[in-house]
């Protein structure tokens, strides 16, 4: 007699970057989700900022909303029991700390599949900040930095010159962190339809990089500062 073999629950997760979403990017991956669902609806919850609101897909297609409106959080849920005992599961979330999408099925062909169809629609709403660049590649930069302390470090002769200067770059790193969940959200997300235009999407961008230059260009400067290559202010 054959042992039979138990089924195996999978579960796969994908996170994203920044991104930029409206109303008919939500509503195509919530069809897109949908597909994968005969019995269940896709659950549309929205956060702008107070209470979480949850609706059916259908509802949320039906819905008036002001094209000005956004929200800070978007998560799309659909569960639907499966022959293997278990149940199938697609989540997307959209929001101010993590972008991710997650699948969980007893059919691996089914999660992996699911997983991947949703990845390239979110792909392309992802945007290039240079946070993210820090994010993808933390062990260098904190590498780099430590590099840079050392090789710094013994041409600052003052002990307080020293916590000024490693005060002053832990400041500007925090303050561009600041500035990009201020102004730069990890989950940019329109309830109506985005701005249109070429430079909506280049000026965030460009912003995020920019700001990341200019912060560079600081921290040398404060370097120069403190190791006495500017004149004292006020000397003559």
């Amino acid at each position: 007699m054959t042992e039979q073999i138990p089924p195996k629950l999978h579960t796969r997760q994908h996170n994203f970057d920044a991104v930029v979403v409206d109303r008919h990017a939500i509503i195509t991956i919530a069809k897109n989700i949908q597909q994968s669902f005969k019995e269940e609806e896709v659950l549309v919850t929205i956060d702008t900022g107070g209470t979480q609101q949850s609706q059916s897909l259908t509802q949320f297609e039906k819905q008036e909303v002001n094209h000005e409106d956004k929200a800070t959080l978007v998560r799309l849920y659909a569960q639907e029991a499966e022959g293997t005992g278990f149940f199938r599961i697609v989540q997307v979330e959209l929001g101010p700390q993590v972008n991710f999408v997650m699948t969980q099925g007893g059919d691996q062909t089914w999660v992996l599949g699911v997983l991947e169809q949703i990845k390239n629609i979110i792909r392309s709403l992802q945007r290039n900040y240079i946070t993210n660049f820090f994010k993808k590649h933390l062990p260098a930069t904190q590498g780099f930095l430590l590099l840079t302390v050392i090789v710094l470090f013994p041409s600052i002769e003052s002990i307080w010159s020293r916590v000024f200067f490693m005060t002053g770059i832990v400041m500007i790193s925090y303050l561009l962190v600041w500035l990009h969940s201020r102004y730069l959200p990890f989950a940019t997300i329109y309830l109506g339809q985005k701005p249109k235009g070429r430079l909506t999407d280049v000026i965030p961008i460009a912003t995020s990089w920019g700001g990341a230059v200019i912060t560079g260009v600081i921290i040398i400067l404060l370097a120069a500062f403190f190791q006495g290559w500017f004149p004292p202010p006020f000397s003559r």
